[in-house]
């Protein structure tokens, strides 16, 4: 199962896969909080 949320953090996401949790995040230049890869790093 796969489920993805997005908190109220600017373009942050938290994505569980398997029990298991990642971050998405954009960098600060593009108004992320650089938290994580970037989503498109996953692809």
């Amino acid at each position: 199962m796969v489920s993805a949320i997005i908190g109220t953090d600017h373009f942050r996401n938290e994505i569980t896969v398997g029990g298991k949790m990642v971050i998405a995040d954009e960098p600060e230049e593009l108004d992320g909080t650089n938290q994580g890869p970037q989503p498109e790093n996953f692809c």
